[in-house]
């Protein structure tokens, strides 16, 4: 008797006794049976799980589907990262071409993008967690081509590893163009179609090769308000944005201005591409 009583109850029995003593009476209903210590520590337990619950529905909540920047621990994906990069490199050889070629990696890049892949696998690397992914370099690069197989990669591993109940940090986005999220706004004509692109894991494709818009009579630089809404929420919440561009860090300011050029310098993890024009 003595050992049972030395084993702690589960929290299934801790439930059911609760349960139990809820609809429970003495007296004729008036008096409740007194808690027993388990009941007192299951109530304790509960009262935690709330309070923490708090935190989760207001910052961590709000992490968990924009990004990490308050803190959050992030999960790594669980695969190794040899297995990860086989799957990389055939969706880059076997699913995207460019000029009806596979994309090679040029050695320049190889490491760059060894740390992109470790970065979206949630695994250590020298990319800071809390900012999005900024690849540039000149005309055909590869840049495109290389952030479409990290779309993929995450789509199809985060889809077995949700089938299969694992616990992982999602790292999947979409990829939007540039010029085409300016079109949207040209064919709808109404400014709130581009609110769709103010949350969630995004990349701007090319961004910096858009025109500005002229709605109502006034000129729209579409990406840029983007770009300030998204970057209130990568403040508040870590939400994520990534882009590819030929554009220059130290160009942005030419294009953007000078309040855009902060928020894009806070946001980012900058990556240059090195090498030859893959579409020649």
């Amino acid at each position: 008797m003595k050992d049972e009583l030395k084993t702690p109850p589960t929290l299934e029995e801790l439930r059911e006794r609760s349960e139990k003593f809820k609809n429970r009476k003495l007296g004729g209903g008036k008096a409740e049976v007194p808690p027993t210590p388990e009941m007192i520590e299951y109530a304790k337990k509960i009262k935690a799980l709330k309070e923490a619950d708090k935190d989760i529905s207001l910052t961590g909540l709000m992490a968990s589907v924009f990004g990490n920047k308050k803190g959050r621990q992030i999960t790594p994906y669980p695969i190794s990262f040899e297995d990860g990069k086989k799957l990389f490199i055939h969706i880059l050889q076997n699913e995207l071409e460019v000029n009806g070629n596979a994309l090679v990696l040029e050695e320049a890049n190889q490491e760059k993008v060894n740390e992109l892949l470790k970065y979206f696998m949630g695994l250590p690397c020298r990319l800071n967690a809390k900012k999005g992914i900024y690849l540039y370099g000149a005309v055909g690069r590869g840049k495109t081509v290389i952030m479409q197989a990290l779309m993929i990669f995450c789509n199809t591993v985060e889809s077995k590893l949700t089938a299969a109940d694992k616990l992982f940090t999602p790292h999947k986005f979409q990829l939007k163009n540039a010029k085409s999220i300016v079109n949207e706004l040209a064919q709808n004509k109404k400014a709130d179609v581009i609110k769709q692109y103010y949350t969630g894991a995004l990349c701007i494709d090319d961004l910096g090769a858009e025109d500005s818009y002229k709605l109502y009579g006034n000129d729209m630089d579409v990406v840029a308000e983007i770009i300030v809404e998204r970057y209130q929420k990568y403040q508040h919440y870590g939400q994520l944005t990534h882009a590819t561009s030929n554009t220059k860090p130290s160009d942005w300011n030419g294009k953007y201005g000078e309040r855009v050029e902060s928020r894009l310098s806070e946001m980012f993890n900058v990556i240059v591409l090195l090498g030859k024009d893959k579409r020649k």
